[in-house]
């Protein structure tokens, strides 16, 4: 497009200008660019200007910008002071200043900088020297060695962060407070687990305990003499002296000097005495360690009970009081107990009722002391099994009872009594059996009662020991409670 162009005045186009001397001036906009472009010239766009700009005006100031240059370049020319406002972006290279230039806030003076002294000579002026970690070590003499550190009959104090190894030969007392990590014990020391040992060897407490609870002491054979404390003091040459003090509990006397010396004294309240030499004599009546091996000889080795030829020979006292004994003929009322497994599997008649489904793990009932002593008999007249659960649906029972420890080849729920036949050994050793109902039941169980199943009453004897043993039978489809405990008691006579 050309870039000239023909305007012919017409109607309704308005033009700006500026009336002087009745000639009409255009106004005009300013704009610049490249060839085939137009900027107007704004405050944001401002003119661009190159080479010298001189400004001639009295006062005020002048705003200089330079829009594409990362640096302005700006000469001033002419004489005067010239303030210049700039803000710093990037790095600014100063050089060639004249006149005063002002210190940094913070700046050392010349003041305050320390003169260099002369070589050998001590000078006013000291330099101090702050360490940091990782620093080059400073040397304090020409030698580059480690050099001594004298307290000058003082004491010195190290001020810093981190541990420091001292090494120091101990000379008289050190008391060492504040000790943290862990100490090795000196050689030989007792350890904690020594000391312990040693304290369950002793009583727990002071004052009188019960043999089992007391220390086993024993006088030696070979006593030494018992040493005496204090000292006696004689000056006289020869013969006896009296020692007496009118108004002290204790008589305080000092024998000083070689020789032998005699001293007899009266006893009036407690003498302490100490630091013995020689052989003491017993006083009279006083019992040897012969004698006391020789009582010692006569007890029982041991405390508990022991065999009739190695227990004391006692008599009861002629004036002795009742005593409560157990004729053969008493009652006997003997129970025990186990809890089923924890479960709800329901029984069916014939089953055993044991402490575990795994017959290996069985455990029968056991009536401890059903006898006096081995060998005697008991008459078992009644049975009574109580039970945790409460139902009564079912809950009919048998109790098989043994002279012997029985092993059953079933476990909890398994078929024990199949016609007779019983899952188990020692039948030759078999007592009887007590069929019981539970007719009674309350919030804390159910319990019932049973005679034996032939006869009123069965006669027994353990085939060793005293206990009797015995199964549980379910003899019904009775559903258990989850780890039902049951208790199963015998009542009779021994004979």
């Amino acid at each position: 497009m050309a870039d000239n162009i023909q305007v012919s005045q017409g109607t309704g186009t308005v033009m700006a200008t500026d009336d002087v001397a009745n000639v009409q001036y255009p106004r005009v906009k300013v704009s610049w660019g490249v060839d085939g472009s137009a900027v107007d010239a704004s405050a944001s766009n401002p003119f661009p200007v190159q080479g010298t700009v001189t400004a001639n005006a009295g006062t005020g100031s002048f705003t200089v910008a330079q829009a594409t240059a990362a640096n302005l370049n700006a000469t001033v020319v002419g004489t005067g002071t010239f303030a210049v406002q700039a803000a710093q972006s990037g790095t600014w290279n100063i050089g060639n200043v004249t006149g005063t230039v002002s210190l940094p806030t913070g700046a050392a003076t010349a003041a305050k900088q320390p003169a260099l002294g002369t070589a050998g000579t001590p000078s006013s002026d000291v330099l101090t020297v702050q360490g940091a970690v990782g620093m080059t070590a400073l040397r304090v003499d020409g030698s580059a060695v480690t050099q001594p550190v004298s307290d000058g009959n003082g004491s010195l104090t190290v001020d810093n962060a981190g541990t420091f190894a001292v090494q120091a030969t101990q000379a008289g007392t050190w008391n060492i407070n504040n000790v943290s990590g862990t100490i090795s014990l000196p050689t030989g020391a007792a350890t904690d687990s020594t000391v312990s040992t040693m304290s369950g060897k002793l009583p727990a407490t002071l004052g009188q305990k019960t043999m089992a609870n007391s220390m086993a002491v024993v006088v030696a054979s070979d006593q030494s003499a018992v040493p005496v404390s204090g000292t006696v003091t004689a000056n006289a040459g020869t013969g006896s002296f009296t020692v007496a003090q009118a108004t002290a509990a204790n008589l305080n006397a000092t024998v000083v000097g070689t020789g032998t010396f005699a001293v007899q004294a009266a006893q009036s309240g407690t003498w302490n005495v100490n630091n013995i030499t020689g052989t003491v004599s017993l006083p009279t009546g006083a019992a040897t360690e012969t004698t006391l091996s020789g009582m010692s000889g006569k007890l029982p080795t041991t405390l508990g009970q022991k065999t009739m030829a190695n227990s004391l020979a006692v008599a009861i006292a002629s004036d002795q009081g009742n005593v409560p004994v157990i004729s053969n003929n008493s009652e006997v009322r003997i129970s025990a107990n186990f809890t089923r497994p924890a479960d709800t599997t329901a029984y069916a008649a014939g089953d055993l009722v044991a402490n575990s489904t795994s017959s290996g793990s069985v455990v029968p009932l056991s009536f401890t002391n059903a006898v006096r002593s081995a060998g005697d008999c008991v008459r078992i007249e009644r049975v009574r099994i109580e039970k945790s659960g409460t139902s009564l649906t079912n809950a009919s029972f048998r109790l098989h009872l043994f002279e012997a420890s029985p092993t059953p080849t079933v476990g909890d729920n398994g078929v024990f009594n199949n016609a007779g036949v019983l899952a188990s050994n020692n039948v030759l050793n078999y007592v009887g059996a007590f069929p019981v109902t539970m007719t009674n039941s309350g919030s804390d169980g159910a319990a019932g009662f049973g005679v034996p199943a032939t006869g009123a009453g069965v006669t027994c004897s353990p085939t060793s020991g005293t206990t009797l043993f015995g199964f549980l039978e379910a003899t019904a489809a009775y559903t258990p409670a989850n780890a039902e405990v049951f208790y199963v008691v015998i009542e009779g006579y021994r004979t």
